[in-house]
C-alpha cells in the first residue's frame, strides 16, 4: 500500500474510534416524570487513543518514509553497479574477441607463409 492509503486507513480508524466514544458519552437517564432524557457528559479536552498517540503515529510514518528512501538509494546503487559490471563484461568480451581474431589472423598468415612446406 502507498503512504496515502496508510494515512486514509489511520484516519478512518480514528474517526470510527471517536464515533464510538461519542456514543458512549450519550446516556439515557430517567427523571421523575419517567421520560427518557438525553444528555451529554463533557468530554476531556485531550483524547487518549490508547497506544495511538499522534507523536507515535508521526514517528512511524517518518520511519516508513526513511526506509523507502533507504531502499531507493540501495536500489539505485545496485542498478549502477549492475551497469558497471555489464560494461566491464562487454569490454572483456570485446578484448577476448580481438585477441582471438589476432591469433586466427596470425595462424592464417603462418599458414600462407608455410603453405609450400609440408607439416609433420
Amino acid at each position: 500500500m502507498s503512504r496515502k492509503d496508510d494515512v486514509k486507513m489511520l484516519l478512518n480508524f480514528m474517526i470510527e474510534m471517536l464515533k464510538d466514544e461519542e456514543k458512549e458519552d450519550i446516556k439515557i437517564s430517567e427523571v421523575k416524570s419517567n421520560r427518557p432524557l438525553l444528555f451529554e457528559e463533557p468530554k476531556q479536552k485531550t483524547t487518549n487513543f490508547g497506544s495511538f498517540d499522534p507523536s507515535r503515529i508521526k514517528n512511524i510514518m517518518d520511519k516508513i518514509e526513511i526506509k523507502g528512501h533507504e531502499n531507493a538509494v540501495v536500489k539505485h546503487a545496485l542498478n549502477t553497479q549492475a551497469k558497471d559490471y555489464k560494461k566491464e563484461i562487454e569490454e572483456l568480451r570485446e578484448s577476448f574477441i580481438q585477441k582471438t581474431l589476432k591469433q586466427d589472423k596470425l595462424e592464417e598468415d603462418g599458414d600462407t607463409v608455410t603453405s609450400g612446406m609440408t607439416r609433420s
